[in-house]
Parts: C-alpha cells; sequence; structure tokens
C-alpha cells in the first residue's frame, strides 16, 4: 500500500502508535497532526484505556487497542482489533487494503510500534515511525517473533 511515512520525532519522542495512526489516518483520507491527535486522546495509568505516560516526552509509554477504538470509530467509523490474531490473518487484511497498527518489541523499546502496509511471500513490509521511513522489511516469522512480548497486538479499521 502506498502509505506515506512519517517520523515521530521531534514531536513525540515516545508517541510511535500515534504516528502510525496518523499515516494510517492520512492514507484514508484524514489527514492528522502529531500533536493534534496526541492532544485528543484520553491518558490515564492504564494503556488498554488511554495513554500511559507522556507521548511528547521521554516518560511515555503506549495505548493499546481498547482505547484506540472511540478513536478509530469517531474518524473512520469501524474499528478491528487483530491482537493475537496470526500472520495469515494479518496479511489477510492487508491484502484488503486495511494498514495494520501492530505493536513490536524493536530499536531496544519493549512497546514499540509499526505500521504494517503490505506483505510479499513471506516478507512484511511496515512504515517504523522511529526512523521515519516507509516500505522496511522483515520475515513473517522475525514478525512473529518481535510481536510475542506486546501479546501480538494489532489494530485496524
Amino acid at each position: 500500500m502506498p502509505v506515506k511515512a512519517r517520523s515521530q520525532f521531534p514531536t513525540l519522542p515516545t508517541g510511535c502508535e500515534i504516528a502510525d495512526v496518523a499515516m494510517l489516518f492520512d492514507y484514508r483520507g484524514h489527514p492528522t497532526d502529531l500533536a493534534t491527535l496526541a492532544n485528543s486522546l484520553p491518558y490515564t495509568d492504564n494503556p488498554e484505556t488511554g495513554f500511559w505516560g507522556d507521548p511528547f516526552t521521554g516518560t511515555g509509554y503506549t495505548m493499546y487497542p481498547p482505547g484506540w477504538r472511540p478513536i478509530f470509530e469517531k474518524k473512520l467509523g469501524s474499528f478491528t482489533d487483530l491482537s493475537g490474531q496470526s500472520v495469515t490473518k494479518l496479511k489477510g487484511q492487508l491484502a484488503k487494503g486495511k494498514p495494520i497498527v501492530a505493536w513490536v518489541h524493536m530499536h531496544g523499546f519493549f512497546a514499540h510500534a509499526i505500521l504494517l502496509t503490505g506483505y510479499d511471500h513471506d516478507t512484511i513490509i511496515y512504515n517504523d515511525p522511529f526512523t521515519g521511513k516507509g516500505r522496511q522489511q522483515m520475515s513473517s516469522q522475525r514478525f512473529w517473533t518481535v510481536a510475542a512480548s506486546q501479546k501480538h497486538r494489532a489494530m485496524t479499521y
């Protein structure tokens, strides 16, 4: 999918999933400013219901799929929690043209999020907001491994 890559820096040093969602919203025709999206989130000490910490600083952690549901439903009219689904199921959503926000253990962070944008045979293609680069690749097996510590959390619309 032709999803334009965006960097989380300098605006959101710990807001990778926010940058992923902004890329997804942009792809769907809803241009979204990173700071505006971050300021619209609920903030809690439970990442299942809101953003835990401050994404504008180094003290942020994450917000998992359940917390994103109302934001996706308001902006796009739908939300699909793909947490725990197999790589085959994720590829099925990608084949439908739906980018997927996926939580992984990368760049030394226990909780990092990337935007899956496609696949080719046994390769997952993704945009990484930490590097700001698009069309990065890793094997499906490697993806499954780096997603395991985050309980294979993933979401789309």
